[in-house]
């Protein structure tokens, strides 16, 4: 559920390295004026002072929906209730049409009643989004990188990313944005988690994020909306209390395991038969997020990056089909989450349409295109393109900005992409995934 990994990205890249880049702006002078460098520490204590429920909170109840606006049937639909008293004393309820657990924490003691023998880890990162919206927070602690503040600042973001050997260890890699003088989360980021916050409103001395957003394989939004946040009340005081302690080898807990050690755990490999690529390289490898039940068995998959990206659907697909050694934990078996690196090999055929020019018309509605940008953002004549891939369904799969391009230059375009609707682009009567090229000129 990181698809938009790239567009957070290209975001946050912009806003920390090209703020000198467009000083021909008298708007952008102002919103340069207009903002503050802080070090990250401070950006992160103050955002978690003002933005966690649970960071130096008061005691809470709150009650969350999860939903996919445009999908009615979505397996990404719940619900999450927390009673919080303090950080060792809180129940927590989350719910699908296939899954329930309430955990009640108490001191020492622990109760957790369980419907269904797997625990997504999408529907736990919206629990993990309302007790601790950074979860990998401390691991920013004394970053060089500055966070940059302010009325006009949409996004600044820090990231880690520890390279061994030039190759990037997931157990490490992690980004987190901050908008606004507060500043306020606008996002967090690891190889586990990936949540947007937003309509953001008082509770108290804090001011809470209303919407947690987080995206399907296919660029879907998922919602989750804040639906009730009240104090907690003495009467419900009652449901902190553990009356049946469940011993740990009940439990459905998850272990994040490195590349390195899940290949020790390895039991069966799929023998995959690859389709033919249009484009890319027909050798190489791909980064599937995967979570295991406590057998081994891969239930959850979902893309991280690859090689060829027009092969991710297809081997996130196959990843199911992987099974590993139980990962035990003191004796007890748990749910494993982990890369999983699978190499590909395959064959070239016919390339993929590009759609460019007055054809965008035919392909693309509702965008907002317009190839003329408005004057002053960039030297006259300087030109640009995002680039677009859309599936055969008709759907966005990801984009791509151009390198050197300040987002604040690519946001006054004001492309926007989520509002499209995309025509099939049709192959002797079968749709194709293509890919469309917005260009803008600087007049």
């Amino acid at each position: 559920m990181k698809t938009s990994l790239n567009i957070t990205a290209a975001f946050c890249l912009a806003c920390q390295t090209g703020l000198f880049c467009f000083s021909q702006s008298p708007e952008l002078r102002q919103w340069i004026q207009s903002s503050a460098k802080v070090s990250s520490d401070e950006a992160l204590n103050r955002a978690l002072a003002t933005g966690s429920l649970t960071y130096n909170g008061s005691p809470f109840h709150a009650s969350l929906v999860i939903t996919v606006p445009k999908e009615k049937d979505s397996p990404f639909q719940g619900a999450v209730e927390i009673y919080w008293k303090g950080p060792n004393q809180y129940r927590v309820t989350v719910k699908t049409k296939d899954f329930q657990q309430t955990r009640i924490v108490n001191g020492e003691s622990l109760e957790e009643q369980d419907t269904g023998d797997f625990y997504p880890a999408w529907l736990r990162n919206f629990a993990r989004a309302l007790l601790d919206p950074l979860p990998r927070g401390q691991e920013f602690r004394e970053r060089k990188t500055p966070v940059m503040l302010g009325p006009n600042v949409s996004q600044s973001c820090v990231s880690r990313d520890d390279r061994p050997n030039g190759i990037t260890d997931m157990m490490t890699w992690a980004q987190i944005c901050f908008q606004g003088s507060e500043p306020r989360i606008r996002s967090g980021m690891d190889f586990t988690y990936f949540m947007e916050f937003g309509n953001y409103q008082r509770f108290g001395a804090k001011l809470i994020a209303r919407t947690y957003t987080t995206y399907t394989d296919d660029n879907g939004e998922v919602i989750g909306t804040l639906t009730r946040l009240e104090p907690l009340r003495s009467e419900d005081e009652a449901l902190l209390q553990v009356a049946h302690p469940t011993s740990p080898s009940e439990r459905i807990e998850t272990r994040f395991v490195s590349m390195a050690a899940n290949q020790a755990l390895l039991d069966k490999a799929p023998v995959i038969e690859w389709p033919a690529i249009r484009e890319g390289k027909t050798e190489g490898n791909m980064i599937v997020h995967i979570v295991t039940d406590r057998t081994g068995q891969v239930r959850e998959a979902e893309k991280h990056n690859s090689d060829t990206p027009g092969l991710e659907d297809f081997g996130t697909q196959q990843a199911l089909k992987y099974k590993f050694k139980p990962l035990v934990v003191d004796g007890v078996a748990v749910q494993m989450e982990t890369p999983l690196v699978i190499h590909f090999k395959t064959t070239t055929g016919q390339s993929l349409p590009v759609v460019t020019g007055k054809d965008i018309e035919k392909y693309a509605t509702g965008c907002g295109y317009d190839p003329v940008l408005p004057a002053g953002l960039l030297p006259r004549g300087t030109t640009f393109k995002i680039r677009v891939s859309v599936n055969e369904q008709g759907t966005n799969t990801g984009e791509i900005f151009p390198p050197g391009i300040p987002w604040e230059v690519v946001q006054r375009a004001k492309l926007n992409t989520r509002s499209c609707r995309f025509a099939p682009y049709l192959v002797d009567g079968k749709p194709w995934y293509h890919h469309i090229d917005f260009e803008f000129l600087a007049p």
